[in-house]
């Protein structure tokens, strides 16, 4: 169970990670952060920018629904 709340947990930082990308502020997301973002394929870089990938994307969606 513990694996769950840590997922959710990380979807709802995958929210606030938006966020601060959208203000094109991704200097305020923690490093370890964005690399388990990476990890679980929710962030790419792209470019030196670092961005949603589909599923990220995807996820990102749900939880604000």
């Amino acid at each position: 169970m513990a694996d769950l709340q840590d997922l959710d947990g990380l979807r709802e930082s995958l929210r606030t990670c938006v966020d601060a990308l959208h203000r094109r502020r991704a200097s305020e997301i923690p490093e370890p952060l964005i690399d388990r973002l990476v990890s679980q394929r929710w962030l790419e870089w792209r470019g030196g920018a670092l961005c949603l990938t589909e599923d990220g994307e995807r996820i990102y969606w749900q939880a604000l629904a």
